[in-house]
């Protein structure tokens, strides 16, 4: 179905009790509707955007989604999807319990040049999957690394490499969260956190006027928190990477420098950041 707010999405109808409702809504799909609104030029490919006229700007609309209203704007989908409701409860008003049973949080680094990202990102997998152990995953995903491995912990993390069509996949799982990393369009490279259990991620509630942390609900009153966590995740991840050194000559790192700028209304001399010293010969007087 196309939703005048979320675009294209899908909402499928249990029929029989308790008649749940499981929605499906593309944020990308709901951003390309913000920036069309917004007047924000973009290129778009697939489910990501390889070019974006202000980055800025929407930024800040994809974070307005996580702020957004879910309880009522999901109660009138609820209604929409299940017209019957109202006769199925009769005179008990209980309206649906939303909550969000998977979620996944991309971020995208946009590169200028589809040949720079295709000579990094094999230095990028490698070093992923070499490097980046069980300690590691779990602390991208928000455990401490001494205390990521314990008894306590009764699961599996799996790191896994996967070559499709599209491109290469990295991908480390703690039982049924993970984090993954791939080349999108060519120039984009993404990293990606999806959350599917909650146990092991605290929130925090207001409890007697106090504020305290408890164990993260699934319900939408706790996605600005699930969106700061997957946030964190993927930054995590990204600053490990930034480890891997370059493999672009350092040339093509400075060709931008020494190029001619202007100056109120004048066309100038870059200047080198660092002061310029000068060494006098000594004379020797015969």
């Amino acid at each position: 179905m196309i939703h005048p707010l979320f675009g294209l999405m899908y909402a499928r109808l249990q029929t029989w009790f308790p008649f749940n409702i499981f929605i499906g809504i593309n944020g990308r799909e709901w951003l390309a509707r913000q920036m069309d609104a917004a007047g924000i030029s973009y290129v778009r490919h697939d489910n990501c955007f390889p070019s974006v006229s202000d980055p800025e700007a929407a930024q800040r609309l994809a974070d307005e989604q996580t702020k957004w209203n879910w309880e009522q704007t999901l109660g009138e989908l609820g209604r929409q999807v299940n017209p019957a409701l109202d006769k199925i409860i009769g005179r008990m008003r209980i309206g649906y319990y939303w909550s969000l049973d998977q979620s996944e949080w991309a971020s995208d680094v946009m590169f200028k040049d589809r040949g720079e990202l295709d000579l990094l990102y094999p230095d990028l997998v490698r070093h992923a999957m070499e490097s980046f152990h069980s300690p590691q995953v779990m602390s991208f995903l928000g455990r401490s690394v001494d205390k990521g491995i314990t008894p306590r912990f009764s699961g599996e993390i799996i790191s896994d490499l996967h070559r499709r069509i599209e491109g290469t996949r990295v991908k480390h799982s703690a039982n049924r969260n993970s984090v993954k990393m791939y080349n999108k369009a060519g120039s984009v490279l993404r990293v990606e956190t999806t959350l599917n259990d909650m146990r092991d991620i605290k929130a925090p509630r207001l409890i007697a006027g106090r504020k305290v942390w408890r164990p993260m609900r699934k319900g939408v009153a706790d996605m600005p928190r699930r969106a700061e966590v997957s946030d964190a995740s993927s930054r995590r991840y990204l600053e490990a990477l930034a480890a891997v050194e370059t493999p672009l000559p350092l040339k093509t790192l400075t060709s931008e420098l020494g190029n001619p700028t202007t100056a109120n209304g004048r066309r100038a001399r870059t200047e080198p950041a660092w002061p310029r010293r000068r060494f006098a010969g000594s004379r020797q007087r015969r």
